[in-house]
């Protein structure tokens, strides 16, 4: 076992507590360019055959609603 992995059940307990506490991760940031400053979206795939990289995809999700809170970029 990887000694630095953290485990499904710790990984929803901080998103749980994320959720309840209603804090925004991204700050004034929507998650798209929040996490686009972590990592390169425009290089990653998108699952959604709507965009072509992974930025349109969460830019897409994130703003229609249909992802929680922020909870969703833990799994």
């Amino acid at each position: 076992m990887n000694e630095n992995k953290i485990t499904h059940i710790t990984r929803q307990k901080i998103a749980d507590e994320i959720d309840i506490a209603n804090i925004t991760l991204g700050g004034r940031l929507n998650y798209a360019d929040f996490l686009n400053r972590i990592f390169d979206l425009k290089s990653l795939p998108s699952y959604d055959y709507r965009d072509e990289h992974a930025y349109g995809d969460i830019y897409r999700h994130s703003n229609w609603g249909d992802y929680q809170q922020c909870s969703w970029m833990f799994f």
